[in-house]
């Protein structure tokens, strides 16, 4: 009879074999903590001076920035050698862990690369300007010394946009020990592109705007985001700078009233403008910015402006109630009308006090006029290193947006996000927008929130990509709006607000459904193609205190892997939070 005992050689194998393998594997986890804690000081403490760098860029120091590089170029050389050695790669494959590792070393890769090759350029172009207001000083701008720091601009901007890029899908939360240096990190980087892009973008574009003897008029729109547009909001106040000579001067100001609106189009306008607005958007300069694209909202805004007060625009500046709010920090506080505003409370009384110590609509706009008027000249005695700050916070919120008249000029212009278009899409990368337009005529935007989530997966036929884009509304108008609140606000009606919400999808991807809860305004209201973008667009009727939410799927042309998803919105008064996810199927 045959033994079925295991031999005992052969029980002596399998246990050496079980222990070897208990010991890799203690060695490889022991060799990648050892190794991960060093990477997570190294990144932490390039996290801290990256931090520290946009601040040293905006104020044009130059001996802080090169101190800041060789600081974040040890810590970062240090990274990299610590999470691309071959042990490090294979952990890259074990499931839970690897991810985190994989994050790991791609912003340690990306910040190495930051400091090696996209900082040096920029210490260059400080060379040539003094940084700290782009070679504005005196109500002047310094053109010949802007146009010589472009190429050192542009060119560390271009490695600190691929930098950003690659870190676009970089969310280290499976891993305690390295998530918050790999995210802290990766945020700042991203926060320091931005900057540094904006900066190359001016440098490029403003000497050869406004180069030369002759004038140009720049016409800034300050939005209501109490009466939302597309692009933030219903002009409440212009204000018309002259450049000339370098010389930069506040020529007037006027109230969101000033333009009457046209008896026939001033321009044309796109199929889905005209689909999602009807023609007011080229007749009423309080509709024209609720074209989707505000390249063409700004151009028919600026028609009407040089039909109504003569001369030509030479370039549209839109900012809204928060960027004046902002601009404060920078000037301090101003006293305007016996009102004291600030910082903090700027924007509540811009959007909403102002109402309640002026009921009258007119009073009301006389007084946002008299502190645009103010706070602009003010900024003339401002040191130019404090507003640019200011103005590259708001830039990174949208909600600073610039159109240039000179096509070639708007052209470069075109990939920033001062654009205020929605950037191309890829293989890689899609963008959504969702954008909204206040119907209720009043000022009930001031009480409204939104907040989106976009989820993509491999969901549909053939494995095809899905994406489902959810928008959850609320009002947070009082119960009893339509007595506590002024008419001016509600428009006379009962406080409920109207709202027209669109979403805006990828180019070539198809609506394949779409639904939204509470009061509206029939079903799908209006759908629209905007060059091969589809849109569908609800109208949405919120009584105080109540939610509602618009969801749409969006399904991709051909199978393909799910791509990133970015999001636009339009800018409130409260940031829009987005999440952006994986779509469970099923």
């Amino acid at each position: 009879m045959a033994d079925d005992a295991p031999h005992p050689r052969r029980r002596t194998w399998i246990g050496w074999t079980i222990a070897v393998v208990v010991v890799l594997f203690l060695g490889l986890a022991g060799w990648v903590a050892f190794r991960g804690l060093g990477a997570a000081a190294a990144l932490s403490s390039a996290a801290h001076t990256a931090k520290e760098l946009r601040g040293e860029l905006v104020a044009g120091d130059a001996a802080a920035l090169r101190a800041g590089a060789k600081r974040i170029s040890a810590d970062t050389a240090n990274a990299r050698v610590l999470t691309t050695d071959p042990v490090w790669r294979a952990a890259e494959i074990v499931p839970w862990l690897g991810g985190a590792l994989r994050d790991a070393r791609l912003v340690s890769e990306a910040a190495d690369d930051v400091a090696r090759r996209g900082i040096p350029p920029l210490l260059d172009a400080t060379e040539h300007l003094d940084l700290a207001g782009l070679g504005l000083s005196g109500g002047r701008i310094d053109l010949a010394g802007l146009a010589a720091t472009a190429p050192g601009l542009s060119s560390g901007s271009a490695v600190l946009e691929s930098a950003e890029r690659a870190l676009r899908d970089v969310r280290s939360d499976g891993m305690p020990l390295l998530g918050p240096a790999v995210d802290g990190v990766a945020d700042e980087l991203r926060t320091v592109a931005r900057s540094a892009t904006a900066l190359a973008a001016a440098a490029d574009i403003l000497p050869a705007v406004f180069d030369g003897t002759a004038r140009h008029d720049v016409l800034v729109i300050v939005q209501d985001n109490a009466r939302l547009r597309s692009s933030g909001g219903v002009p409440a106040v212009f204000a018309l700078l002259r450049v000339q000579g370098g010389a930069v001067a506040l020529a007037g100001t006027a109230d969101g009233g000033a333009v009457r609106p046209a008896r026939a189009p001033v321009g044309d306008l796109s199929a889905a403008t005209t689909t999602l607005f009807g023609t007011t958007p080229a007749t009423h300069v309080q509709d024209a910015l609720s074209a989707p694209a505000f390249a063409d909202a700004a151009r028919l805004a600026a028609t009407m402006w040089s039909k109504a007060e003569g001369g030509r625009v030479d370039a549209v500046v839109a900012i809204d109630a928060v960027v004046l709010a902002r601009l404060l920090a920078a000037t301090g506080p101003l006293t305007v009308d016996g009102v004291e505003l600030t910082a903090q409370n700027a924007a509540a009384m811009l959007l909403e006090d102002v109402y309640r110590q002026r009921p009258d609509a007119g009073q009301a706009q006389a007084f946002r006029t008299a502190v645009t008027t103010s706070l602009f000249a003010a900024l003339t005695r401002t040191e130019p290193q404090v507003l640019l700050s200011a103005l590259l916070d708001a830039g990174d919120d949208h909600r600073v947006r610039v159109w240039l008249a000179d096509e070639t000029a708007q052209e470069r212009l075109r990939g920033s996000s001062l654009a205020g278009t929605t950037p191309a899409d890829d293989r890689d990368a899609v963008h959504v927008a969702v954008l909204v337009n206040d119907v209720t005529g009043g000022g009930m935007d001031a009480y409204v929130a939104a907040a989106v989530s976009a989820r993509v997966g491999a969901c549909g036929a053939d494995g095809r990509a899905v994406l489902r884009v959810t928008v959850d509304w609320s009002s947070s108008a009082p119960a009893d709006a339509a007595t506590s609140l002024p008419a001016a606000v509600t428009a006379g009606g009962d406080g409920v607000i109207a709202t027209r919400l669109a979403v805006v999808g990828p180019s070539g991807w198809r609506i394949t459904a779409s639904s939204a809860t509470g009061d509206t305004d029939g079903e799908a209201t209006t759908t629209a193609d905007d060059d091969g973008r589809a849109i569908v667009q609800y109208g949405l009727r919120t009584p105080p205190g109540d939610r509602q939410r618009v969801t749409v799927e969006f399904t991709a042309p051909a199978a393909a892997s799910p791509p990133r998803v970015e999001v636009l919105t339009t800018p409130m008064r409260s940031a829009t939070p987005v999440e952006v996810g994986e779509l469970a199927c099923g």
